[in-house]
């Protein structure tokens, strides 16, 4: 028996006229159609069913009565598809290569100002006053009685204080009181405790662990001052044994070695005598300093660098293959340039140590590493020749010529995270680097020196 998906065959009414009987047959050309199509050009012819059959190709499963719409379908050949032929690409208005570029530019410039003002509420900054002076003889210098507030953005607000002598202490600078200990600081920002509150940094800290130990008053005067490199804390000498202090501390960092002395300074350097009225230190700084000076108004960018900087080995792939002599001192053996500033520095020590040593006074130089070589110190993969404590170690052999008292702060700071030790983007040492700083002092100093 023929199915209704292969044979189909209808009668069809035309209007007015009795509707035939519907049999499938054999010959049957016509397919079946759903209900509901129109039939020729908008007709509609009905089909009905009678109500009984004995016929089996009847049909189904239409109800005997049953009527539905239905058309003459004749079977059709479909054609073969010919390959869809590939859309030609639209082309862009001209006025398009303007407007995206603009508008690709104005939602960067939103993104960023948005960005911006973000991470300008949360890594906020703050300096208010500024309390320091260039003396054409002696150098940078703390202004007298002078007091500002600076915030770093990844540190808390500090109030530095200097008291009349432009010292950084609060205690007078007058002469020392009967029966204590005084400390002179000399050096840089180190020294001085540059973006640090009083309380934590190294030379307050020093104090009061002396204090405690010795059980005796110790008092400090920091002549810190931020930008000082060896040839200024050379002629600061003077200014400190006035002071009549027990010790002289000056904490060196490679950055201080690295400033370069002007060689009319360095052949006058014993004489009170000033170079073209105001001889400014020569400050070099490396690629990635420059473009931190470059976007130091960009909190954005400030708050990137804390992050990517925290990646070790991101941040020693940008250190050390930097194209810079800065971070050539972690090479050994040392470039050409680097030996001559350790000559200088030679020279530099040595004379003050013969004067410090002259009167009585215990002279101790501490070598202060940077971020980096910490780094360096959780790092398996260093390239061949790179040494974190070269820099140390020439320094210590400098102080052992001179038979200065050395402190190497790396043995203090190597037990420690990088990260807890350094402002990551700034790079200055943070409160807990100097508490470590200063306990290493008062190690040494109480193994050498009687209360």
């Amino acid at each position: 028996m023929p199915t209704v998906d292969q044979w189909v065959s209808t009668s069809v009414s035309n209007r007015g006229t009795k509707p035939n009987r519907v049999r499938i047959t054999q010959e049957s050309s016509y397919q079946f159609c759903p209900i509901g199509t129109l039939l020729g050009k908008g007709s509609r012819e009905a089909l009905t069913l009678p109500d009984s059959t004995a016929d089996d190709t009847l049909l189904p499963p239409l109800r005997t009565g049953s009527a539905v719409a239905v058309s003459r379908c004749e079977p059709t050949a479909i054609p073969e598809s010919e390959p869809a032929e590939a859309p030609r690409p639209a082309k862009l208005p001209s006025r398009d290569f303007l407007l995206l570029p603009l508008l690709s530019i104005v939602t960067i410039v939103l993104l960023f100002g948005l960005a911006e003002v973000t991470t300008r509420a949360i890594w906020s900054s703050k300096e208010n006053g500024f309390c320091m002076t260039f003396d054409p003889i002696a150098g940078p210098h703390g202004k007298p009685d002078c007091t500002s507030v600076i915030k770093l953005p990844e540190g808390p607000p500090a109030v530095m204080y200097f008291n009349s002598c432009g010292y950084r202490s609060n205690a007078p600078c007058g002469p020392k009181p009967p029966g204590s200990v005084r400390l002179a600081i000399l050096g840089s920002s180190i020294a001085e405790g540059y973006a640090l509150p009083t309380q934590d940094i190294f030379a307050s800290i020093l104090s009061n662990r002396l204090a405690a130990d010795w059980r005796r008053p110790v008092e400090y005067q920091d002549l810190g001052a931020d930008g000082c490199p060896p040839i200024y804390s050379y002629r600061h000498v003077g200014e400190a044994l006035r002071l009549k202090p027990d010790a002289i501390i000056l904490p060196l960092n490679p950055w201080d070695i690295e400033q370069g002395t002007d060689p009319r300074l360095l052949a006058v350097r014993s004489q009170p005598v000033a170079i073209n009225r105001a001889p400014l230190p020569i400050v070099h700084l490396n690629p990635v300093q420059q473009f931190q000076l470059w976007i130091r108004g960009s909190r954005t960018m400030l708050v990137a660098q804390h992050f990517l900087f925290q990646n070790r080995s991101e941040y020693l792939k940008l250190y050390l293959f930097a194209p810079t002599d800065h971070t050539q001192f972690v090479w050994y053996p040392f470039t050409p340039s680097w030996e001559r500033r350790f000559q200088t520095l030679d020279l530099l020590l040595g004379e003050m140590a013969s004067r410090i040593q002259a009167a009585g006074v215990q002279f101790v130089v501490v070598a202060v590493p940077e971020r980096a070589q910490m780094m360096m110190l959780g790092a398996h993969d260093l390239p061949h020749g790179v040494d974190p404590y070269a820099f140390q170690r020439r320094l210590g052999d400098i102080a052992a010529k001179h038979n200065i008292t050395f402190v190497d702060a790396m043995d203090a700071f190597r037990h420690t995270d990088p990260s807890q030790l350094f402002y990551v983007v700034d790079g200055h040492p943070t409160p807990t680097a100097h508490r470590l700083l200063a306990h290493a002092i008062a190690a040494r100093l109480e193994s050498t020196t009687a209360p």
